[in-house]
């Protein structure tokens, strides 16, 4: 990830899961590299984790939203845990 970061630099990074995986994934790049505007958090539910939910149009509908508001030449979605994938 973080050599993506490095290498794309009008990239941005989705992170998808719970606020436990987000922080394991921030504490594991340094805080630093997750700042504004290259970096989100879209918290999932305990309900989205059992896949109980499918939440493909949420998702879809924050991608656009990212596009619309920061245009950037990729989104990269992170997941930490395997039932976010």
């Amino acid at each position: 990830v973080s050599w993506l970061y490095q290498k794309i630099e009008d990239s941005f990074f989705l992170v998808i899961g719970t606020k436990t995986c987000g922080y394991f994934l921030q504490n594991a790049m340094g805080v630093m590299i997750f700042s504004e505007p290259r970096y989100a958090m879209a918290e999932l539910e305990e309900g989205d984790i059992s896949a109980k939910l499918n939440d493909y149009e949420e998702l879809k509908r924050l991608c656009l939203q990212i596009k619309k508001d920061r245009n950037p030449s990729v989104i990269f979605w992170i997941g930490t845990c395997t039932t976010e994938i």
